[in-house]
């Protein structure tokens, strides 16, 4: 075999995975666009799949990225084939929360990243994935005083508090409505308060809006609605 037969052949060993695993899929995903749903097959919702997020929004996921969030936190729910049960029917991993039974939550779909500059897949599960991590505080106050201080919440977190993305200031007049931890351990002392920056509010902006509850339209392979149940007839009158 000569040199050049080599060359040549190590190449094309190389740019066919190259071709088909990634120039290929990127090709494809980088032309999506949003799609409409159509109530004539079927889709209950109208306007348009993915729904648009905001200009405060898109400032926080920037900040996600910047704090390294994306280092211990996913956002994929993976569908059954990958192995074992999945993340479809995980408590939690939806809108279904401690108290409530688990139901099926949606997986992911490369239409959920469409408009991002940078799918905020991750890159392991040291934390929660937060696909779904808008349904796990039902508050912004939660979610702010969750980001001062983990471990205010849950001792046993992991999560590093983000405490830089928050001041401390003297009390002019009435405390601001935006302080957390006014009470206890998490206190700043008599005369303070600690208050989120603009980068803090932005950030949990964008994780409140961390929700799939959006239907796939069926043209993406949503599922059709479930059909009503008949309508229970009323029993028949005595004869007389």
């Amino acid at each position: 075999m000569s040199l050049k037969s080599l060359l040549l052949g190590l190449l094309a060993t190389f740019a066919a995975p190259w071709l088909l695993l990634i120039v290929r899929p990127y090709g494809s995903l980088a032309s999506l666009a949003p799609v409409a749903y159509n109530e004539e097959a079927g889709d209950e919702t109208k306007g348009f799949f993915p729904p648009t997020r905001s200009a405060d929004q898109a400032r926080g996921q920037q900040i996600y990225f910047a704090q390294g969030c994306a280092q211990c936190h996913t956002q994929v729910i993976r569908p059954q084939y990958v192995g074992g049960d999945g993340d479809e029917f995980k408590r939690n991993w939806g809108e279904a929360q401690e108290a409530l039974a688990p139901k099926r939550t949606r997986q992911t779909s490369p239409y959920d990243y469409l408009g991002e500059s940078f799918a905020a897949i991750g890159q392991r599960r040291n934390g929660p994935d937060l696909a779904n991590g808008g349904f796990r505080f039902a508050t912004r106050q939660q979610f702010l005083e969750h980001l001062y201080a983990p471990q205010a919440r849950h001792e046993w977190s992991s999560c590093p508090p983000q405490r830089h993305l928050f001041k401390t200031r003297v009390i002019q007049g009435q405390p601001s409505r935006m302080a957390v931890f006014s009470q206890g351990k998490y206190a700043p002392g008599e005369g303070l308060e600690i208050v989120p920056s603009t980068e803090a509010l932005d950030l949990v902006d964008y994780l409140l809006a961390l929700r799939r509850n959006a239907p796939l339209p069926i043209s993406l392979g949503g599922e059709k609605p479930a059909p009503a149940a008949p309508a229970a007839s009323a029993p028949a009158a005595p004869a007389k």
